[in-house]
């Protein structure tokens, strides 16, 4: 086993003393499981930059009130604890047991975040994981680029632009672990205050991150075509946060008379 435990070198108490309480205490209250095997002489020497003779007496104290037990040409392993003495708390039990299965469990799970095991491709993911092990090994002990990898933004500049219509270069991409991250890295650009138009209904998390950063969310409603431009010249906000391709949790998706309407309003309104 690996510990750390503090010795004051300045204290009035000995060393030899202060380990032996420490290991005491620990096997007292069952952090230290029985039949765990403390760390020899020489490893906890070095470890602790004391004398070995240190080590050795507070094991042999130890071994004398029955906390460890001896095993010659083995080491020192701890002992049942009296039963008198109070076990570990709920929060540092060694020994974590599983959740008991679910009953009633759902035939479908339509949770948006969650995936059906059944239609992942993992032969597809494995085999792309091992692939990209072999060819990018050199490059896993550095940092990436902080926008994201240059070849995965290329990739992405390229789908937009058939998929989407989107023309960007991979420097207008920035890669983020979800949609909260991201968001938190343009919050950050935002004073707080900031009026920011989200469409009703939306994604609740993407709204609390806003409202996280005390950005003033002002909610702007939608019909079968998306956002309504009426709404977005009365309330004026800065920006519009909307999803066009799957709306959420609607799924509608945005005509694309309705784009060009929203762009129409940033660029007269200068807005985001």
């Amino acid at each position: 086993m690996d510990v750390t435990p503090f010795l004051d070198k300045k204290s009035k108490t000995p060393l030899y003393e202060q380990l032996y309480s420490f290991f005491k205490q620990e096997i007292s209250h069952a952090r230290i499981t029985k039949g765990t095997k403390l760390p020899s002489k020489r490893r906890l020497s070095s470890l602790l930059d004391v004398s070995t003779a240190t080590i050795e007496r507070a094991y042999e104290q130890l071994t004398a009130e029955g906390y460890v037990k001896s095993k010659p040409k083995i080491g020192w392993f701890a002992a049942e604890v009296e039963p008198d003495f109070p076990s570990a708390p709920d929060h540092i039990q060694q020994s974590v047991q599983p959740d008991p299965p679910k009953k009633n469990a759902p035939a479908i799970d339509f949770h948006q975040g969650n995936v059906y095991p059944a239609l992942f491709p993992f032969n597809a993911w494995r085999k792309s994981i091992v692939k990209s092990l072999d060819r990018y090994s050199d490059s896993f002990h550095t940092s990436g680029d902080p926008q994201g990898e240059y070849e995965l933004r290329h990739m992405i500049a390229q789908f937009v632009r058939l998929s989407r219509g989107v023309n960007c270069e991979p420097g207008q991409i920035i890669i983020g672990a979800g949609t909260t991250v991201l968001l938190q890295i343009l919050c950050l650009m935002l004073k707080p205050g900031t009026k920011i138009g989200f469409e009703e209904p939306g994604f609740h998390r993407s709204r609390r991150m806003f409202e996280a950063h005390r950005m003033n969310v002002i909610p702007i409603c939608t019909d079968a075509e998306g956002v309504l431009p009426d709404e977005l010249y009365r309330q004026n906000p800065y920006l519009m946060y909307t999803t066009p391709s799957h709306q959420f949790p609607l799924g509608t998706i945005m005509t694309i008379t309705r784009r060009q309407e929203l762009l129409a309003w940033a660029a007269e309104s200068n807005s985001l």
